[in-house]
């Protein structure tokens, strides 16, 4: 039997770099992670992830910088979907307060 998919939380998918202290820059590596948010809203989340990266690394170790990130949510079956596939999982989007948007905000999670 499956589940039907519902938001479970706001999220943030990050693509970072991590650079080796004394190697070129051609062996850096790049990854996306998805971070489920620990706060209300995504400009909170901001805050958060800038303050992860800014301590993982110092002078004498490697470091991580941000290249993008992408605002979205994470359903129960682990996926990451952006604010408009958001809206429709959730089914609200005829509610007279969604009429004119096609989106869901962090926000209205709460």
């Amino acid at each position: 039997m499956s589940k039907q998919e519902k938001i479970v939380c706001a999220g943030a998918k990050v693509k970072f770099i991590k650079h080796f202290r004394g190697k070129p820059n051609n062996e850096n590596i790049t990854k996306e992670v998805i971070f489920p948010m620990i706060s209300r809203n995504h400009e909170d989340h901001i805050v958060q992830i800038d303050t992860m990266l800014e301590l993982s690394g110092g002078e004498d170790s490697d470091r991580f910088s941000k290249m993008s990130t992408q605002y979205g949510f994470i359903t129960n079956k682990n996926r990451f979907v952006d604010a408009e596939e958001a809206l429709k999982i959730t089914g609200w989007g005829n509610q007279l307060r969604f009429k004119d948007r096609k989106y869901l905000l962090s926000e209205d999670l709460y």
